[in-house]
Order: structure tokens, then C-alpha cells, then sequence
């Protein structure tokens, strides 16, 4: 299709006339001048400038020439115009067929590339502009920026085509064109682009197997979480149960009985009661003597102990529903805890004896020793007593006084008590005796199993060789000569 450039009267900016807009009115993109393009492509020929001749140049405008309201179409701008120009008595009027446009008339033809130095047609000279005069009173200077600047440089125009070049490919390169609006051209607002060292906010989705794989660690992560978690509860609940152990089973042995069949287990403890019935009925010595292991040892001491208060047959009033068996050295026992008749809850210790019905502990029974422990505290003697006591150790509780005094790198301190809950006192021991290795040996197991005492101390119950020194006797504090063993059976 042929084209050729025609030059703007007005600023000299090239627009393109084609078989399309031949003919028409249109809109200057740089100096928004009306202009009436030629019905003929012809180079020689020059857009008509629609304005009045008579107005001067500094003149505004009349105002029916600027917008009023809403976007008139262009019919009604023609016809605006053509009575704007009869009312200011310009030599150019529009034939009453001119308003009237064809139905192509929105192909409006844009500026394109001229020649700066061909001359233009003579009566299309550009109208010169009126020169501002400077007002001091008025400030002109730039406003200050807030925020990121919307300024855009304006690109240099690209050199103009040079003379025989008419086509569609030159018009691309330097002809402006409107759209069917027949809008000004503006250069668009560039967007911000993020910078290379932006953060990528998960922009780009995962793959099918990238998912997979996520799934996967966070089940797997949650189900160590649970097994964790479970860990955890039964150990806590363990613990609990422990945690609240009396006084009176402190003696187990840590080496438990050998395995046995359920009839055996159920055996001996059918034997144990009925021999146990027979041990607090008893109202005699020779009787008592009947039931108890080694009576030729026990019997002597059961004189001496019952001198002091008489023998009474005792009665059952509760009795524990958890027999268990252990073994002391190469013995095995079996034992429960009871509360009998005067009120009191004691642990009855019976040796089983193969082929034979099991036999009493009475030592272990009456905590027996050569002098009472009230005794012992009372009036200490001077000579060393085997004490059947409770040791409780606690760092917070240490007492280093009065002969003891300045001896904590030296010594270790214990707490004691018997069994029946008489009294306590201090005993101390040196740090590098075989007493205090095996007393240590002994807490630390109380700690893996978590027994304690009523005040609830690391404690542990032993038989311990005490003795008073000197200056101890009047200050409640013993010294440990030799640690016998652990709990209050003895083999």
C-alpha cells in the first residue's frame, strides 16, 4: 500500500498519509493542532491546518474549541469546528458533505520521520510562539520527589527516511500511528523490576518429586517426634511409681531370685502365710524358735530381747498383695509387707528352703542388735555395735561441726536412722575408706532406681559397724568403722 510523509505546519513532525486516511481530520500527537489531510497521496501536497487566519498568534483559543463534558464524537467535532471557524471569519469553511466522515474515518494517520532540512510548503510556515516573559515572584523550580520517580528520558527520534521511501516497513520504523481512539501517543511507565539480590518468596512451585520427598521428611519427622513423645511418658510414669517407695522396701537385694515356675511362686507363698500364722500365734519362745531360720543362733537372742519386753501373739490386720523373691549372696527369700495388730507395718523376711516349708528372719524381724539403738544414742558405749539403719545422703543437708569442724575435703557425712524410728545421728566416714567406696557404690544405685526415704533423700538400707568417738558422744555424731552389707538379711 503507498504511503508518503507529510510534515506538521505547526512543529514540522512527519505523519503518514495512506489510502486509509486520506482525506481526514486529525490530531497533531506533539502540538495537538487539527489538521485535514490531503484526499490525494501526493508528496507535494501538504495537511491543511484547521484554525483561523485572522487570530493572532498569542490568542488562546476559543473556548468551544476545548473539551466541554463528555468525548464528543467526531462528527460533532467537525461540525464544532467548521461554526467556530464561520464565527471567527476565517477564509475556510466546510461543505455540508464534510461532516459527514466514511466509516474509516478512526484510521488516523501519527507522525513519522521528515527531513529536518526540507523546506515546507508555502502557507503551512509553523505559527511562531509568543516568548514568556520571566515572572521573579513565581518559583519554577522542581518539586521535591516522594517515593520513586515516574520520570521518563524521552528516546532520541530516529533519523528520517530519505526521499522515495514510502512503504509500510518505513512507516513502522518512523511514522507514528494512532489508534482508533485517535489518543495522543505516551510513552509507558516502566515497572520496577526486583533487583538480583531480591528474595525469591517461593515464585517457583516445586516438582511432583520435590513434593514427595517433603511429604516424606515431615512424616517421617513427626513419627520420631511421637516416638519421642511416648519415650518420654512411660519413662515419666515409671518414675512415678517408683518415686513414692516406704522405708521398708529399701532392702531389696539388686539381684533377684532365679526364675521359677508359677506353681512354685504360688507354692511358696501358701507356705510362707501358713508358717507366718504359726510365727505371730506364738506365745512361747520354744514355739517362735519353730518357725525362724537358725533357730540355734536365733533362740539365745530371743531370750535376751524378750527379757526386756514379753513375747505377745500377734494378728494380721493387712497384709501386702506383692510377694516377691530375691536372693541375699547364695540364699533366696521370699518377703511382703504387713500390718499387724500393734500397728505397725514391718517387712517378714522367710528363707525358702528346698523341700521344706520356709523359715522366719526374727533378726531382720525385731531389727535386731547387741544394744538397742535408743539405747545406743542414749548412753553410747565405747566399744563398735552392728546397726541395721537407713542411710540418706543429700549434698544440701551436710553437718560439719564441733570435732568435725573444717573436715569437709576429708570426710564424707551420712544421715542414719533405724528402722522403728527411734532417733537419727550424723556418721561420718574418711572419703578414701572402703566404707565410703562401698556406701557410694550403694547411693548410686539407690539413684538408677529411685529410691528414697519418707523425706524424700537418696537413701539406702545397709548394716554399718558405728561406733562413738570421743568428743562424739555428747554431740550426736558416730563414725562409720566398716560397711557390712547391703539390706538387713543377712546369708
Amino acid at each position: 500500500m503507498p504511503s508518503v510523509f507529510l510534515p506538521c505546519p505547526t512543529c514540522a513532525t512527519p505523519l503518514i498519509l495512506d489510502e486509509e486516511n486520506v482525506g481526514l481530520e486529525v490530531v497533531c500527537p506533539r502540538c495537538a493542532t487539527f489538521l485535514l489531510l490531503p484526499e490525494t497521496i501526493d508528496a507535494s501536497l501538504q495537511p491543511t491546518l484547521i484554525t483561523s487566519p485572522s487570530a493572532p498568534p498569542s490568542a488562546p483559543p476559543p473556548k468551544s474549541l476545548l473539551p466541554q463534558g463528555r468525548r464528543k464524537s467526531a462528527q460533532d467535532e467537525i461540525k464544532r469546528l467548521a461554526a467556530a471557524a464561520a464565527a471567527a471569519g476565517g477564509a475556510h469553511s466546510f461543505h455540508p458533505e464534510e461532516t459527514s466522515l466514511p466509516t474509516d474515518h478512526r484510521r488516523t494517520p501519527i507522525p513519522s520521520r521528515r527531513d529536518p532540512n526540507a523546506p515546507l510548503p508555502p502557507g503551512l510556515e509553523p505559527t511562531p510562539l509568543q516568548p514568556i516573559e520571566p515572572r521573579p515572584d513565581l518559583d519554577l523550580g522542581s518539586p521535591p520527589l516522594r517515593g520513586p520517580s515516574r520520570f521518563v528520558q524521552p528516546e532520541p527520534a530516529p533519523p528520517p527516511p530519505s526521499e522515495g521511501e514510502a512503504s509500510d516497513e518505513s512507516a513502522a520504523r518512523g511514522g507514528f500511528r494512532l489508534g482508533e481512539e485517535r489518543r495522543l501517543h505516551f510513552s509507558p511507565i516502566p515497572t520496577a523490576e526486583a533487583g538480583a539480590d531480591a528474595p525469591d518468596w517461593g515464585s517457583k512451585p516445586e516438582s511432583p518429586d520435590q513434593a514427595a520427598r517433603s511429604r516424606r521428611f515431615i512424616s517421617f519427622a513427626l513419627l520420631l517426634v511421637l516416638l519421642a513423645a511416648g519415650g518420654v511418658g512411660i519413662y515419666t510414669f515409671r518414675q512415678a511409681l517408683l518415686a513414692p517407695k516406704a522405708i521398708t522396701e529399701l532392702s531389696q537385694d539388686p539381684n533377684p531370685a532365679a526364675p521359677r515356675s508359677q506353681e512354685d511362686v504360688m507354692r511358696n507363698v501358701r507356705d510362707a502365710r501358713l508358717v507366718l500364722q504359726r510365727f505371730l500365734a506364738a506365745d512361747s519362745l520354744e514355739a517362735l524358735a519353730a518357725e525362724v531360720r537358725h533357730p540355734e543362733i536365733s533362740q539365745p537372742r530371743m531370750q535376751r530381747h524378750y527379757a526386756a519386753q514379753p513375747l505377745k501373739p500377734l494378728k494380721l490386720r493387712s497384709e501386702s498383695q506383692s510377694w516377691s523373691e530375691i536372693r541375699f549372696g547364695d540364699t533366696d527369700f521370699i518377703r511382703a509387707g504387713m500390718e499387724l495388730s500393734d500397728f505397725r507395718t514391718y517387712l517378714i523376711t522367710l528363707e525358702i528352703v528346698p523341700g521344706g516349708e520356709p523359715k522366719v528372719d526374727w533378726e531382720s524381724f525385731v531389727n535386731w542388735a547387741e544394744l538397742p539403738w535408743k539405747d545406743f544414742l542414749k548412753t553410747p558405749p565405747e566399744q563398735a555395735i552392728d546397726y541395721r539403719v537407713t542411710l540418706s545422703h543429700d549434698v544440701r543437708d551436710q553437718y560439719y561441726n564441733y570435732s568435725f569442724q573444717g573436715q569437709e575435703l576429708e570426710m564424707l557425712c551420712f544421715k542414719l536412722e533405724d528402722p522403728e524410728k527411734f532417733g537419727s545421728c550424723w556418721a561420718y566416714c574418711q572419703k578414701d575408706s572402703e566404707a565410703a567406696s562401698q556406701i557410694l557404690f550403694n547411693l548410686r544405685r539407690a539413684r538408677r532406681q529411685g529410691i528414697h526415704n519418707t523425706d524424700g533423700k537418696l537413701a539406702t538400707s545397709c548394716m554399718l559397724r558405728l561406733h562413738f568417738p570421743p568428743a562424739g558422744r555428747t554431740t550426736n555424731q558416730v563414725l562409720i568403722e566398716s560397711f557390712l552389707q547391703e539390706g538387713w538379711v543377712q546369708p
